[in-house]
């Protein structure tokens, strides 16, 4: 089996001298070569049969030596013989040449050398050997010498013949010619004889051969021309003679070299060369290369494959192979191998029939396979349509491919989806691909192979319901009495339109329900089936005692696609049968506990909800401003419905709780006491302060308490804050929740109590004479002031207010009660560097 390229090699084998031999070496495949010199030839590639062909060297003339009056002549040379034989050989191993030497002649017989055989042999084997010719002999010798003989040859039987014989000489006339060598085709021509009167005899001729190379006898001459050789291959030399002036001793004319001729076919055809691989079903067409001799025929067989199919595996004896197709029935890549017998046979050189057998495996990709896609799917309402991905992958071609998804959809004039042209989706390019549609389309996906072209998945479809167009129901709510007289009736209509239906097999049903507990649950009230009348409306009739009052019901259609949930109307009918609303809980009866310093409540009439049809009671300034005390209201409301109700209200106001000890930031107790809707402190304030002053008469300050600049009493922290009820106070040195009393609060005590019953009766706490009656609780002492000295003492009871001075800011109103007084409480104006006693009201911090 022959594993070669295109003819590699050339002439430069060949280290000797070359002849070409006719036009058969136009024929790149076609080799002939000539040799005249010993070689070694190397077989070239391709080649296995080397015909080789040898011819004998040519023998000499004779030798002559005459006197003056007596004239010699010489007989001529022989012809080489010729032979040929057929060699197989191996590329790279070598041929041996060995090329027959010319005659030669001379005086000396041991000088005389006859034509010498050519030989070739090949590992050590002759298969060719062509005899030479013979020479002379002696001296004067007119006969000539007899050319080499075929049966002195090896070869081929048949392919073997004589050199012809030297022409005789003619004694003081003409010397003979030399004989002709053998060639291919039969014997070489005799030699001429000489006889009287030969002036120029010509040399015997060889056959007449295609591709001759035997070479001619020399020419016989008389008298004084020179001999001549025989030419190559294997001529044999003319014979001499002597004559005067000097030539009276001559050698007659060498012999021509032997020869060899090696004829060769190089029959070199490529094995497992082929094309790129090629798609599954593509054609194929493979032309053999090599050096391939012309008129080759060739026999085509494949070798079976079970995963391909081949159609039309070529014809014979064509030079070439042409398969109509090759299909790999995998998806992975296929080999598939053609044998191949390439003939040639010769019928001119003696090579018979040559064969070579070689393979051609082609590649074939894996088929195309667009794989498959996720399945078909019908999408409900508010449902995701799920990503359209491979079940199985696409395969096949060369490398990896690309992806293009397709889909087709068509709107009829009815509004159903029918099938349409597929249409590629723009920008759908990836594997997976996620739908955006409504209505039915059908999509597949391209798988695309550079190489191999492209194949589809199957097909699926996708059906959606979403979103349905629900129309616009849309019904303001009504209101029914449970005590209705005569029926009610409603009518109820659906919007004549929805999402388009896409066959008769997905026609939407059209439900009427309603629900009796706010939409928890729904009962059916028709089941109907367009185009049923009851497809578009429904009549609610409520007859008199068919409801109770408080129920609410409710109203709506939905739809039903295939197996997908109702799909519920975008509005709802809502019916409300009234109900007596109980007020009892709005108008409850109230426990209100007023806020420190408010003397009275800020309550607001109701609002009833349901909203009554009427209410009568109270009136605003009835139910506001109450008084501590136990205030009681009717109320007379009546519903929509005209269904009167009574509630009797009552209302309870207290007063915040005011009594037991205040504790100050000192740990100091104090009394206090409740006068009108005000909480007291009934002690003056002992809490100490940088420039606060006491009696010594009273060194625990529990007689009359400290005196205070006005900087200790209020300057302290006389920012204003706000009460829960929205009035202002300041809070100064008195613990949290204390206020300053301001001159108007001072001056409301005189609405409960006089001057006397204010002031305490405790002996040493005014003028003897002065004392009062404490019938107040608020037990006020005489503690005068201090202004540089203590002043007033056991006449003035002198207390900061949290008034301001705005002609004067030195000075600070003081609420001031004298033991001569009339019964007021003065409001005087005094330095604040001067100090004097600090009382504290209740408030309610916001």
């Amino acid at each position: 089996m022959v594993k070669r390229s295109l003819f590699q090699y050339g002439m430069a084998f060949l280290a000797c001298l070359f002849l070409f031999a006719g036009s058969a070496f136009a024929q790149n495949w076609l080799v002939r070569t000539s040799y005249s010199n010993d070689a070694a030839v190397t077989i070239p590639d391709g080649v296995t049969i080397v015909k080789a062909e040898g011819w004998g060297g040519g023998g000499a003339g004779g030798y002559v030596s005459g006197g003056a009056l007596n004239y010699q002549a010489s007989g001529a040379g022989g012809g080489g013989a010729y032979a040929a034989d057929i060699i197989p050989v191996t590329s790279g191993n070598a041929v041996s040449i060995s090329v027959g030497i010319a005659g030669q002649n001379s005086s000396s017989s041991s000088s005389i050398k006859d034509g010498g055989n050519t030989v070739v042999t090949y590992g050590g084997t002759t298969y060719v050997l062509a005899a030479g010719g013979k020479s002379v002999t002696g001296t004067n010798n007119t006969t000539g010498a007899q050319g080499g003989q075929a049966s002195d040859c090896t070869g081929k039987d048949g392919w073997k013949y004589s050199g012809g014989k030297g022409g005789n000489g003619y004694t003081g006339v003409c010397a003979g010619s030399g004989g002709a060598a053998a060639d291919n085709c039969g014997n070489g021509g005799n030699g001429t004889n000489a006889y009287i009167g030969a002036i120029n005899l010509s040399g015997g001729t060889p056959p007449s051969c295609t591709d001759a190379l035997a070479g001619k006898g020399g020419n016989g001459r008389t008298g004084a021309s020179g001999p001549t050789a025989g030419s190559t291959f294997g001529g044999g030399g003319s014979g001499v003679v002597s004559a005067t002036l000097g030539y009276r001793q001559r050698t007659g004319g060498a012999g021509a070299k032997g020869g060899v001729r090696l004829t060769y076919i190089v029959f070199d055809v490529n094995d497992g060369t082929a094309p790129d691989p090629i798609c599954s079903g593509s054609a194929f067409t493979f032309t053999p290369t090599g050096t391939i001799p012309t008129g080759a025929t060739y026999t085509w067989t494949v070798v079976p494959n079970s995963n391909v199919t081949v159609t039309g595996n070529g014809t014979t004896p064509a030079s070439n192979i042409t398969v109509g197709s090759i299909t790999n029935n995998t998806t992975s890549n296929q080999t598939v191998t053609f044998n191949c017998t390439a003939s040639y046979t010769d019928s001119e050189y003696g090579f018979g029939t040559l064969t070579r057998e070689f393979t051609v495996t082609v590649t074939v990709y894996g088929k195309l396979d667009g794989g498959t896609i996720a399945e078909t799917q019908f999408v409900c309402q508010n449902q995701d349509i799920q990503t359209l991905t491979s079940v199985q992958d696409a395969t096949g071609g060369q490398g990896n491919g690309s992806y293009q998804w397709w889909q087709k959809v068509h709107l009829d004039e009815n509004n159903m989806y029918v099938n349409g042209a597929w249409a590629q989706i723009d920008g759908a390019i990836a594997s997976v691909f996620t739908p955006e549609l409504n209505g039915q389309r059908y999509f597949k996906r391209e798988y695309k192979n550079d190489a191999c072209g492209s194949v589809f998945s199957n097909e699926l479809q996708i059906t959606t319901v979403n979103p349905l167009d629900m129309g616009s129901f849309n019904f303001s709510p009504d209101t029914i009495c449970s005590n209705i007289s005569e029926p009610f009736t409603k009518h109820l209509e659906k919007p004549g339109h929805y999402s388009p239906g896409f066959d008769s097999d997905h026609e939407p049903s059209v439900y009427w329900q309603k629900s009796t507990d706010k939409g928890n649950t729904w009962t059916d009230l028709t089941n109907c089936v367009h185009p049923n009348l009851c497809y578009y409306e429904y009549d609610i009739n409520i007859a008199p005692g068919e409801v109770t009052a408080g129920d609410d019901i409710w109203y709506r259609y939905a739809f039903k696609f295939a197996g997908c949930d109702s799909v519920p109307s975008n509005g709802i009918y809502k019916l409300h049968v009234k109900d007596i609303p109980d007020y009892s809980e709005q108008l409850k009866d109230l426990d209100i506990t007023l806020w420190y310093g408010a003397c009275d409540t800020t309550l607001q009439l109701p609002v009833l909800e349901p909203t009554p049809k009427s209410l009568v009671g109270p009136s605003a300034a009835d139910f506001s401003n109450l008084t501590p005390g136990l205030h009681t209201f009717t109320w007379v409301v009546t519903d929509f419905c005209d269904i009167p109700q009574t509630y009797i209200q009552k209302v309870n106001v207290s007063y915040p709780e005011c009594g037991g000890v205040l504790k100050d930031a000192y740990g100091n107790e104090y009394a206090t006491v409740r006068i009108g809707c005000e909480c007291w402190m009934a002690e003056n304030l002992r809490t100490n302060a940088p420039d606060a002053v006491y009696y010594d008469e009273d060194p625990a300050n529990e007689q009359f308490g400290m005196l205070y600049t006005w900087a200790d009493a209020v300057g302290c922290n006389a920012t204003p804050k706000e009460t829960k009820s929205g009035a202002t106070y300041v809070q100064g040195i008195l613990p949290d929740e204390w206020a300053v009393p301001t001159m108007e609060q001072y001056s409301k005590l005189l609405q409960y109590f006089n001057t006397e019953e204010l002031k305490s009766d405790e002996v040493g706490s005014w003028l003897p004479d002065n004392l009062g009656t404490n019938a107040s609780g608020f037990n006020m002492k005489a503690g005068g002031f201090y202004d540089v000295t203590f002043q007033r003492m056991l006449g003035y009871a002198d207390f900061w207010t949290a008034g301001t001075n705005p002609s004067d800011d030195t000075k600070a109103p003081v609420a001031e009660v004298r033991y001569d007084c009339d019964g007021t409480i003065n409001c005087v104006l005094k330095q604040k560097m001067a100090k004097m006693s600090l009382r504290g009201v209740r408030v309610s911090p916001k």
